[in-house]
């Protein structure tokens, strides 16, 4: 059966939206502009599908999310865009904040009792990093799910425009009916730890689970 990638031409620079707060310390997560929101609400009336005229709207997704309990979740990865990598190298620092938003999804999914994380085998991790990224592989998603036995599979992408602008992309696609359940993002102000670990926060309390204060 071949399965029809719908993230392959999803551009991360076209963010389905970002929420304004404002935090204490000067940490701000920004609104996206219109005209982006604009282009993606007309990408995804057409263009998300997996089968032959089946479409997906990105309004349920959230709430598609909220009414599933003790599902288990497969992280599949985490990518790291850095837009300016020859002029601006990717630091160790940023390496290590990859390693710890990996942990802190798993803890915080895991510690919510609505959800359980599925462990990833070594051979497994080693055939994601030899192959394309999440998106951008074909499919290889519902496949890699199927192979765990996870109702949900995840991925992260950190886009990082400079050291002031980066934004944390957040995917999910449930795998027995290959629909897609979340496509999050949010924009975050400063590249630092504290910056990358609120961005999370607010991704899952607010859109994987339902914890809105």
């Amino acid at each position: 059966m071949q399965i029809t990638n719908p993230f392959g031409q999803f551009m991360i620079k076209y963010r389905p939206r970002a929420f304004s707060i404002k935090l204490m310390g000067g940490f701000q997560i920004d609104p996206l502009r219109p005209s982006l929101r604009k282009k993606f609400l007309k990408f995804t009336s057409s263009a998300f599908l997996f089968y032959s005229a089946l479409l997906i709207p990105y309004t349920i997704s959230k709430h598609a999310i909220a009414q599933e309990s003790s599902r288990s979740i497969a992280l599949l990865g985490i990518k790291f865009q850095n837009d300016h990598d020859s002029q601006e190298p990717t630091t160790d620092a940023e390496r290590r904040r990859l390693e710890g938003l990996q942990e802190r999804f798993e803890n915080q999914i895991n510690a919510s009792g609505k959800f359980k994380i599925i462990h990833i085998p070594e051979t497994i991790k080693t055939k994601i990093a030899e192959g394309q990224f999440m998106g951008e592989c074909g499919g290889c998603e519902i496949s890699y799910g199927k192979a765990l036995g996870s109702d949900i599979s995840a991925w992260i992408v950190v886009q990082k425009v400079s050291n002031l602008i980066l934004n944390i992309n957040l995917y999910m696609v449930d795998i027995n009916s290959q629909k897609i359940l979340l496509v999050q993002s949010v924009d975050i102000r400063g590249n630092t730890d504290e910056s990358w670990t609120r961005g999370l926060n607010y991704l899952l309390t607010h859109h994987v689970l339902n914890n809105k204060k």
